[in-house]
This record gives structure tokens, C-alpha cells and sequence, in this order.
């Protein structure tokens, strides 16, 4: 079985997520704090972006799990090429998936308990996240500059997107919260703010990855197909580009012993491009 994952098509869907579930955190924080509309409290709680465990939380976290995925398969690739970083893309997957479990259990929040600060620093778990943030800043920087350009400006873009709104978003929220306790229209604006920026920089990262898999094509196949060597990798035969780090090409893994996920750019033989 193959699946076309085409640019355009991807584009449009986050697209209109994003604007939709936006629209409805801002609608259920008026419901909530200007309106007073207790009625309606199931519904505020399940689209408001100030709140947890709910649609915009599924959302985020499906986003960041989307992420890993990819950057697996891009990992799992470049070392069969015996590219110079792979293991960055590993540790990229690495840190999706726990942000990905982070978005539903909040475990930075318990990190935060270690200190206690006031004022900007109210939700204190910035400290030692802005710590983490600028050691792989560091560490990935090699990484980052043999991107292609494109891909390279837009991992830029999209990583100050969410870290401005993961951890800049936070002092701001942090200081009214300290002043004026969390259940407040202000504070419900502040946070809006910061989950609408990392929604937008979390999906701008996803769009960026499918492009770059895909390459010119800008179609990414994903094939479902049983694996004669029981879950053995496939080797990677790659197209389109060449240089450091912008080959594009298949990449596979294992799903089960005897089947294996396949993401190929273009289209593949014998089929005929559909629009």
C-alpha cells in the first residue's frame, strides 16, 4: 500500500488547524473570562489553549510525535550513507518524542518545583530549560550550517517560533501570573499567544522535514510493504542533490519482523502522478 504525502496538500491541512483551533481558543477564552458563560464550561475547557489535557494539547503533542517520526526515518537513512550527522537527526527524533510525552504529562512542571522564583521567573522551570536550549544551540550548530540553505533558514524560523513562544512566552506569563493569579482574561491572552507560537513553529518544522525528504518532487510516498528479511533495512538509494547533508532518496525501518514503512521522494515506477 502507498500513501502520497504531497506538499501542498500538508500545507493546507496544518493551515487550517491551526487557524481553526486559534479561533476556538480565542472564542473560549472570551466564553470563559469575559462572557462568564459557565454553560459551556465542557467546551472551553476541551478548546481553550490556556488549559491542558485537551484538543490543542492532542494536537501539539501528535505534532511533536509526527516529528520524531521523521526524523527517525531521515536518521536511519543518513546512517546507512555513513553521513557526518546522523546521529543529530537520532538526537532530534529523541528530543521530539519526549516533548511529545512532555505536552501531555507536563513534566517540565515538576522540574520547575525544584527552585522557587517570583516574577518573571514564576514558572521557574525556564531556568534550567533556557540552559538546555543554549547547550544544544552549541552543539547543533555544525549541524544546522550543512542544511541546505532553505532547509537551514526555515529550521531557524521555526525553531524561534516555538523556543520564543516555549520559553520567551513564559516570562511575560509568568510576571502576570505572579501579580495577578493565572484565572484572569490577560493571562488566558498571554497563553493563547505563547501555544499559538508553538503550534505554528511546530508545524512549520514538520512542513520542513516532509520538504526536505522530498525534495524537487515536493511528493513524499510512504509504502507499507512485507520485508522478505524479516525487519532487516532496506539500503537507502539515493537521489536528487548531492552534497553535505541534501541527498534525498527512501529511507526505511522496521514496523514488524516481517514489514517495513518505506518514504520515497517522488512517484514511484510504473504509476502515474496524480494532481
Amino acid at each position: 500500500m502507498r500513501i502520497a504525502l504531497r506538499l501542498s496538500s500538508l500545507q493546507v491541512f496544518l493551515t487550517s488547524v491551526l487557524i481553526l483551533l486559534i479561533c476556538a481558543g480565542f472564542v473560549a477564552e472570551v466564553a470563559d473570562k469575559v462572557w462568564e458563560a459557565h454553560e459551556f464550561d465542557g467546551l472551553i475547557d476541551f478548546f481553550g489553549l490556556s488549559h491542558e489535557w485537551n484538543l490543542p494539547t492532542w494536537f501539539t503533542s501528535i505534532l511533536m510525535f509526527s516529528c520524531a517520526l521523521v526524523l527517525v526515518g531521515i536518521g536511519g537513512a543518513k546512517r546507512q550513507e555513513g553521513a557526518r550527522y546522523a546521529r543529530h537527526w537520532w538526537g532530534l527524533a529523541a528530543g521530539f518524542a519526549y516533548i511529545s510525552l512532555d505536552e501531555i504529562v507536563q513534566l517540565h512542571e515538576d522540574a520547575g518545583d525544584l527552585i522557587h522564583l517570583r516574577g518573571v521567573l514564576y514558572f521557574d522551570w525556564v531556568v534550567p530549560a533556557s540552559a538546555l536550549v543554549l547547550i544544544l544551540g552549541i552543539v547543533y550548530l555544525r549541524f544546522l550550517w550543512h542544511l541546505p540553505v532553505r532547509t537551514r533558514m526555515g529550521f531557524i524560523e521555526a525553531g524561534l517560533l516555538y523556543v520564543g513562544g516555549a520559553l520567551l512566552m513564559e516570562l511575560p506569563l509568568g510576571w502576570w501570573a505572579d501579580r495577578a493569579g493565572r484565572d484572569n482574561f490577560v493571562y488566558g491572552m498571554i497563553d493563547l499567544v505563547e501555544e499559538s507560537m508553538e503550534m505554528v513553529g511546530a508545524s512549520l518544522f514538520l512542513y520542513l522535514l516532509v520538504d526536505y525528504v522530498a525534495g524537487p518532487t515536493r511528493t513524499l510516498w510512504i509504502s507499507f510493504q512485507e520485508d522478505p528479511d524479516r525487519g532487516a533495512a532496506r539500503p537507502v538509494e539515493s537521489s536528487g542533490r548531492t552534497g553535505p547533508d541534501t541527498r534525498r532518496g527512501r529511507f526505511s525501518w522496521p514496523r514488524r519482523r516481517t514489514s517495513a514503512i518505506r518514504f520515497q521522494a517522488g512517484r514511484p515506477s510504473g504509476r502515474k502522478r496524480t494532481t
